[in-house]
């Protein structure tokens, strides 16, 4: 049982990795809108704020440790 929730939050942390990439590309390499990417990747605005914050953590994180 514990492996498999541990596969599943995996999996999910992996995702929401993903999911701040493709944010990231859009807001800052494509200059889209909030709405816009939401609407590009079928989410709404607020994952999209905070897919964002959470891939600029992690990079702060890698370039300041």
């Amino acid at each position: 049982h514990f492996s498999g929730l541990t596969a599943k939050w995996s999996s999910q942390m992996h995702q929401n990795i993903v999911h701040a990439r493709k944010v990231l590309n859009l807001r800052f390499r494509q200059k889209l809108k909030y709405r816009e990417i939401a609407t590009e990747l079928g989410i709404s605005e607020v994952a999209v704020y905070k897919h964002l914050a959470q891939g600029i953590r992690k990079l702060k994180q890698k370039f300041n440790p």
